[in-house]
């Protein structure tokens, strides 16, 4: 599949994940699909696979069939919120150790310490310049 173009979002993510074989890989979830658009050419434009997903439910399925590398996740979503994806992916050994952070425009002390009860790695606030981004990415998949 080299040299073809990276599937769209919300295409099977085993496609999307095969195509980046020899990279790191990261589930971009975000119900907001401009700033998913814009994020996953920035962080593919990085040297990054980048595989996303619309809405929590999405999330889930896309980390059970395809299992990235880290998951970085909007918090208010429909359907399924952040938090509850965090924590239902806590909830499953198999994903209990899996990066995630939370991206987000929420920066109360509430949320993070909600976040970091459910097993948030990190929190990034959408703000954020994307060397940030990167360094947090960076720091979290080194871990």
């Amino acid at each position: 599949m080299e040299g073809t173009a990276p599937p769209e979002a919300d295409q099977p993510l085993a496609e999307n994940f095969r195509y980046f074989l020899t990279t790191m890989n990261i589930l971009l979830v975000d119900d907001n699909t401009f700033n998913l658009k814009l994020l996953r050419k920035k962080l593919e434009d990085s040297g990054f696979g980048v595989a996303t997903a619309l809405d929590g439910i999405k999330a889930l399925n896309a980390v059970r069939t395809a299992p990235p590398d880290l998951v970085l996740l909007d918090v208010m979503m429909p359907r399924l919120d952040g938090y509850r994806v965090c924590k239902l992916l806590r909830m499953d050994e198999r994903f209990a150790s899996l990066p995630i952070i939370m991206l987000t425009s929420k920066a109360g002390e509430e949320d993070r310490m909600l976040g970091l009860e459910l097993g948030v790695d990190a929190f990034i606030l959408k703000t954020a310049d994307f060397k940030e981004i990167t360094g947090v990415i960076e720091k979290c998949l080194n871990q």
